[in-house]
């Protein structure tokens, strides 16, 4: 994990390093995402993703408050779930 961190960081890594997971986590919240459908990547069995961080109201003990809110993603193949 560690010698893949590392390629990625560098942009140094290579498709064949990065391929042969279950599950992938992706970034959405770069592209201004909010509420997203990410597409699996076969053969994995899932892919998640948090989208943009926004700011909301929201009540909070009877008063509407601004707080910030994110959405997460995801879609799971079924014949696994």
């Amino acid at each position: 994990m560690t010698r893949v961190a590392e390629l990625a960081r560098s942009g140094k890594a290579a498709r064949e390093d990065l391929t042969g997971s279950t599950i992938t986590v992706t970034s959405l919240g770069p592209l201004a995402g909010v509420v997203t459908t990410p597409v699996i990547n076969h053969p994995e069995v899932a892919i998640i993703g948090p989208n943009a961080i926004i700011e909301k109201p929201v009540v909070v003990k009877g008063e509407i408050v601004v707080r910030k809110r994110m959405n997460i993603s995801s879609s799971f193949d079924h014949r696994v779930v």
